[in-house]
């Protein structure tokens, strides 16, 4: 089988930008990520780590084990 991903809409590829620390503050519901600000301007890795959390919160916590075809699953269980 296949497994695809289609809905990307949360995933940036720009860094956000911050004037200091606490405005690279990530906020989840079960875990919270303070972030360094670069001397350039821009927030260090919050793109990345923002990225891999929702993928991690939304697809492999609730969307991997309901979903994955069956051919799939001896791998999904190993994960």
């Amino acid at each position: 089988g296949e497994l695809k991903v289609t809905d990307l809409d949360d995933a940036r590829v720009e860094e956000t930008p911050c004037a200091g620390s606490a405005d690279c503050i990530l906020e989840f519901p079960a875990r919270n990520f303070t972030l360094p600000c670069s001397a350039h301007g821009w927030c260090e890795g919050m793109n990345e780590k923002r990225n891999l959390y929702n993928a991690y919160r939304f697809f492999f916590t609730y969307l991997l084990p309901h979903s994955a075809p069956p051919s799939l699953r001896p791998l999904r269980d190993s994960i």
